[in-house]
């Protein structure tokens, strides 16, 4: 699709921003470690129907935050949000073998489920640190899972957030994380 470098099949798909045609963003939330930070996102998200967000949280965040607030990961998934894999630890992917990176995602994937209330279809893998390794790509084709990076970042301080909504392209896949309130 459009954004997505795929040099030859052996490859998974590596999505770096969407259709520049349509006026449409894609806003990514990492990490997830703030329980206040997510709950506001819900939040806000809430007032929003028609906004629709893909969280990557971790493993240690999932198990923590839903430690917290039970409901939070089944309210978000009502709701109609998305979850992609963002390993159970924050370990960089290329300390692990695909091997690695395959338990790592298994447990990743159980605790999503627990925490979620059932399976959910995963499409999205975004490697921790932005750490596209060979071992992450090689897990994304076992996986079938395209790898989502980002075009622009809202993090840091409010004025460097703000300049850099002002540049927003359409298509942009918008990094955001969840680690502050």
């Amino acid at each position: 699709g459009t954004g997505a470098s795929r040099p030859d099949s052996d490859t998974p798909p590596i999505l770096w921003h969407g259709s520049r045609t349509l006026p449409l963003l894609a806003v990514t939330i990492d990490d997830c470690y703030s329980l206040p930070a997510v709950q506001r996102l819900a939040q806000v998200l809430r007032g929003h129907p028609e906004m629709k967000a893909t969280f990557f949280p971790t493993g240690r965040a999932l198990v923590n935050t839903a430690e917290g607030d039970p409901g939070l990961w089944p309210r978000l998934r009502a709701q109609g949000h998305e979850f992609g894999y963002h390993g159970y630890e924050h370990e960089a992917p290329s300390r692990m073998s695909a091997t690695q990176l395959q338990a790592d995602f298994g447990r990743w994937q159980s605790t999503l489920a627990d925490v979620a209330g059932d399976t959910l279809g995963i499409h999205f893998a975004r490697p921790p640190y932005g750490d596209y390794s060979y071992s992450f790509r090689e897990f994304c084709q076992a996986e079938q899972l395209t790898l989502a990076m980002w075009s622009t970042d809202w993090g840091g301080d409010r004025s460097t957030a703000m300049r850099r909504v002002a540049r927003v392209q359409a298509g942009d896949i918008v990094l955001m994380h969840g680690r502050y309130p």
